[in-house]
């Protein structure tokens, strides 16, 4: 073959093929025509090393009624069958939550499966019911943009399955494009509205189309109760790893495990700069007394035990069972103890796993009952069992002194 002297021919060079970007999980998401949100709150909210988005637009009128909605329905497998054609996907997600509702769960996994018949399959509203059962939130306060029309179906449809609606608010925008425009202020201001008026133990906002990815954090801070999200409830579709039983659907979630200090003491340093600069700091504790305490958590039972929440073998949260927690208090014992989430991972049930490892460890040891005294957390231990038995003032500030009874269960 004659060739240009500049020009040098390589042929073929070796390559390795790995296994892609979606090495742990492969997600296919079905989004609306008309949605504006969803793929940038997705981008926003799923950063795990080895889990890929690949996304099909799935064609919706603008105006949300419940005949539009159930429209939807015979236009779900056609847009599934866009995504990865012949390629593995562990799960589809559905994206759209009202139609989640008017159509049913289950339908919108038959649609799905007509093209892809053994996938795992989730939606936001399936997602919705495993978080509330995962926070153990009963009474549910829920924020849409939506119609009265379409407000009865959700209503309708968490009322039938388990979920107590005990406050209800909507934007009224009829229109997907206005929806996607709603202000996030006006969403924190509705959320906080629907916290104020009764007692809720989370609010349920409705609707991919409303942005909240990056403020839900403040959000929950600000109201004192967990604020779930659709695109966030759409997120477990990409935790790698596990299947959920067939009542939920199958969403997958990052590996949690809690261990203990004692088993693991390279998790010392973490744990006591957390607690030095959450709870220490302030006071003028040296770190270095809050370090021996943790380090001398080595009880094999009973206390002292200090426990942490492992996502993806990364530590984002920690509990202790104390024997004294309180000094003005020195005949009440045991204790639950530094109780503290990193914020980027609050709001998803982290703290409740924690409160639970310390419960178990004093059934374990057969202790009858623990206490705990909070500033601004009465509302999420109540939430968990715990009930308070007297308010009392604590360097300035009036705490609750809280008891639970493990006897009890």
């Amino acid at each position: 073959m004659d060739l240009d002297p500049g020009f040098t021919d390589l042929g073929v060079l070796p390559c390795t093929l790995d296994a892609g970007i979606a090495a742990r999980a492969a997600i296919g998401l079905l989004v609306l025509a008309t949605d504006q949100t969803m793929e940038h709150e997705f981008r926003h909210l799923i950063r795990l090393p080895g889990v890929a988005v690949y996304q099909a637009r799935l064609f919706n009128d603008a105006d949300i009624t419940t005949a539009t909605l159930l429209a939807m329905g015979e236009r779900i497998a056609p847009a599934t069958e866009l995504i990865l054609p012949s390629q593995h996907l562990d799960v589809v997600a559905f994206g759209c939550t009202s139609a989640s509702m008017a159509l049913g769960e289950a339908e919108v996994f038959r649609q799905i499966r007509r093209v892809r018949p053994d996938v795992a399959c989730t939606t936001p509203v399936t997602a919705a019911f495993a978080a509330f059962k995962a926070l153990g939130a009963r009474r549910i306060g829920v924020l849409t943009p939506y119609s009265p029309e379409v407000n009865a179906v959700v209503r309708a449809y968490l009322d039938a399955h388990g979920a107590e609606v005990a406050a209800f608010a909507t934007f009224d925008k009829r229109d997907d494009r206005e929806a996607a425009r709603i202000s996030v202020a006006s969403i924190a201001a509705g959320i906080a509205t629907l916290a104020r008026r009764t007692r809720l133990d989370a609010v349920f906002v409705s609707c991919t189309s409303l942005r909240l990815a990056e403020s839900v954090a403040a959000i929950e801070t600000e109201v004192g109760i967990p604020v779930t999200l659709c695109a966030g409830l759409a997120l477990p579709a990409a935790r790698a790893g596990e299947r959920h039983g067939a009542g939920c659907g199958a969403i997958v979630r990052v590996p949690a495990v809690i261990v203990r200090t004692a088993d693991q003491p390279d998790l010392v340093p973490v744990v006591a700069h957390w607690l030095w600069e959450e709870f220490s700091r302030q006071s003028g504790r040296p770190l270095e007394h809050v370090h021996e305490r943790i380090a001398a958590s080595t009880a094999a039972s009973g206390p002292p035990q200090t426990f942490v929440l492992l996502i993806d073998d990364e530590p984002v949260g920690t509990a202790s069972l104390v024997g004294q927690d309180l000094d003005t208090r020195p005949d009440l014992t045991p204790w639950l103890a530094g109780v503290f989430v990193v914020p980027g991972a609050r709001g998803r049930g982290h703290a409740a796993r924690l409160i639970e490892a310390v419960e178990a460890a004093g059934r374990a040891a057969a202790i009858p009952s623990l206490w705990l005294y909070t500033h601004a957390a009465e509302r999420i231990y109540a939430r968990a069992g715990w009930h308070t038995v007297e308010y009392f003032d604590h360097r300035s500030r009036i705490c609750a002194l809280m008891r639970r009874e493990l006897d009890a269960g």
